[in-house]
């Protein structure tokens, strides 16, 4: 299933929970476990951030967000 980039943003600023503008991985978790109903371990969690996150500051953006969906 192929979701578009308007609702994949309107997810991630649903759960940037702190309005930083960026998810992080407990926030990633918990997207992913009420969307999806998946609970990756944190190990999984810091390795999707790490693999998605283009300027490695630890964090997704939107843009490096919708490039792991």
């Amino acid at each position: 299933m192929k979701i578009d980039n308007d609702a994949l943003a309107e997810h991630f600023y649903e759960f940037d929970r702190d309005r930083s503008g960026a998810i992080d991985e407990a926030e990633l978790g918990e997207l992913l476990d009420t969307l999806l109903r998946i609970r990756p371990s944190d190990a999984c969690l810091r390795e999707l951030v790490g693999e998605a996150d283009a300027n490695n500051d630890g964090v997704l953006q939107l843009d490096e967000f919708i490039r792991l969906a």
